[in-house]
């Protein structure tokens, strides 16, 4: 129907991140969002980039990809703020790494967010936004390989016997 108005959720994992996202959105010269067609000379800022590279994945990958990156882009990296994604450096994002982890975030998952904005850049390249990828170049802490484990030799007499009971061996 037209002139019914229509209704936009935004989710945010920190209170600070709602409260910078509404006074960008009800100011009155708050920018919009530019599109990879912007012309030359326009600064695209790291936000807008990152929205607009979902919406190109939308259509890439499948419904449950784009949500959890989604989720990294709006829990995660859009405290990155608002700065042209021409100016965005490895040094930043190395920073923006260390500061995550010593917030709690864990070496797998900045690993995660690392792919993300990665491939945002990445895109970012490929349209001609920017000339080089900066998270190519960023150091991640390594990702905690887990310890593997085995069973005692009682363990084991007891998986095979139990598994000799069983129809179908081991379920």
């Amino acid at each position: 129907m037209e002139g019914q108005r229509q209704r936009k959720s935004f989710y945010f994992c920190r209170a600070e991140d709602a409260l910078a996202f509404l006074r960008t959105a009800t100011a009155p010269d708050a920018p919009a969002c530019i599109d990879p067609t912007t012309p030359p000379g326009e600064p695209i800022t790291l936000r807008c980039w990152l929205y607009t590279w979902l919406e190109v994945e939308k259509d890439r990958v499948k419904a449950s990809t784009w949500r959890h990156y989604e989720s990294i882009v709006r829990c995660h990296l859009i405290r990155l703020g608002d700065r042209p994604v021409s100016d965005l450096n490895t040094a930043e994002i190395e920073a923006f790494y260390r500061q995550a982890l010593r917030q709690g975030l864990s070496a797998g998952s900045l690993h995660g967010v690392h792919c993300v904005l990665h491939g945002a850049l990445h895109e970012a390249v490929r349209q001609g936004v920017i000339p080089s990828n900066p998270a190519h170049l960023a150091d991640l802490p390594p990702k905690p390989k887990p310890e593997a484990t085995s069973l005692s030799p009682s363990q084991q007499a007891l998986l095979v016997k139990s598994s000799q009971r069983t129809p179908h061996g081991v379920c």
